[in-house]
């Protein structure tokens, strides 16, 4: 039987599945090659080592999430709460279909410690900064500059704890607890 072959976003697609469910540093090469049911010596035709593939995936994560979910909060077609309510939803879509979390959270506290911060800490901020940019475009329609950006930061901390409690109890209300007081945010008054 011919080997099929594997296009590169095969390879990303699959490597991500790996990666959020066991981690960076407890994935192998050989872990990848199975999943992706091609040869170790694949890998290197596509990527120079580990570390370069899980740069990739990243950026594909990153790019992902700007352009399909915080997206929503610079449609100008909807209000702020519609926009803060399309981004929960959009959160939940992914969120709740993926084993292992948030692949940028996980990686931060796997891998910054390490001093591994050079190979993946530029595309994580980005990542990170693109999602208190989000909600802080939706709160500064209704609060002042500096209070949208301390609920947007407090926003995402909240999502990602949020994410975190519901992989280890294995249950979804602690997600959606964190997006459903990320939206109240809106309606808090300014102090």
């Amino acid at each position: 039987m011919p080997a099929q072959k594997t296009s590169k976003e095969d390879i990303l697609k699959k490597a991500l599945m790996v990666f959020r469910k066991q981690g960076y540093h407890a994935t192998s090469i050989a872990d990848l090659s199975k999943v992706c049911d091609i040869p170790k010596s694949h890998f290197y035709y596509y990527f120079e080592n580990k570390e370069s593939l899980m740069a990739e995936i990243l950026q594909v994560v990153e790019v992902y999430f700007r352009e399909r979910v915080m997206a929503v909060a610079i449609d100008p077609s909807l209000g702020p709460h519609e926009r803060l309510e399309n981004l929960g939803e959009r959160l939940k879509k992914v969120y709740k279909s993926e084993t292992g979390g948030c692949i940028m959270g996980n990686t931060v506290l796997e891998t910054m410690h390490l001093g591994m911060d050079q190979a993946f800490a530029p595309v994580l901020k980005s990542f990170f900064d693109g999602m208190i940019e989000a909600l802080h475009i939706i709160y500064q329609e209704v609060h002042t500059e500096e209070i949208a950006k301390e609920m947007a930061e407090a926003g995402v901390q909240d999502l990602q704890g949020g994410i975190m409690l519901m992989q280890l109890y294995d249950d979804k209300h602690y997600m959606h607890a964190a997006i459903q007081r990320t939206q109240n945010r809106l309606l808090t008054p300014n102090p």
